[in-house]
């Protein structure tokens, strides 16, 4: 008898083969994958650029730092303590005249100014009610005036808020305000101290 040839098993029949033809498979998905996310058919592209080299000929834009506004280094002057005459009271019914006492700072044209009663009327002797009043006024200046928020919390907790407006020195160094409430003016005078 003559010999005839012995046909190989096929290939995905042995152990090699089928090891190769799944790595096959495994590479083309992944591929497939890979092509979809970098094209933005599936997935987020939020951080695809994140290996992205830069251009070689980069430039760096320079920001010029603007000058100081001379108004607003001005209003560095007014930060420090102020004795503030409020008449008549906003907080109190009948009394002429309150005396408090305000710790201002400024940030750029924003002057606050919060303080609390050190008298009411000529009496310094304060219930502990009246000392847990506080008054703040927040103020956007524009050269020697202002308006702005004046809120007085008072001895039940709750804050009362009033439009004010404020007229400064030419030193800066004294101002005078007003609130119109309800058709009554309530002003205000400051001196540095």
């Amino acid at each position: 008898m003559a010999d005839e040839p012995t046909s190989k098993p096929p290939f995905w029949s042995s152990l090699p083969g089928m090891l190769t033809g799944l790595g096959a498979v495994i590479v083309a998905i992944t591929g497939l994958i890979t092509a979809l996310y970098s094209t933005g058919a599936i997935g987020s592209k939020a951080n695809s650029n994140v290996n992205v080299t830069p251009p070689a000929n980069t430039s760096v834009a320079v920001v010029a730092t603007p000058k100081p506004d001379p108004e607003t280094e001005r209003y560095k002057s007014l930060i420090g303590n102020w004795e503030v005459i409020e008449s008549p009271s906003l907080d109190f019914d009948d009394v002429k005249r309150v005396t408090k006492r305000y710790e201002a700072n400024v940030s750029g044209n924003i002057l606050t100014l919060t303080g609390k009663i050190l008298a009411i009327g000529v009496d310094r002797n304060l219930s502990e009610e009246e000392e847990s009043i506080t008054s703040t006024l927040v103020t956007t200046l524009a050269g020697t005036g202002g308006i702005g928020e004046y809120r007085v919390k008072g001895m039940e907790g709750t804050t009362v808020v009033y439009e004010a407006t404020i007229r400064l020195a030419d030193d800066l160094k004294q101002f005078q305000g007003k609130i119109d409430f309800e058709g009554k003016i309530y002003k205000f005078t400051g001196r540095k101290l």
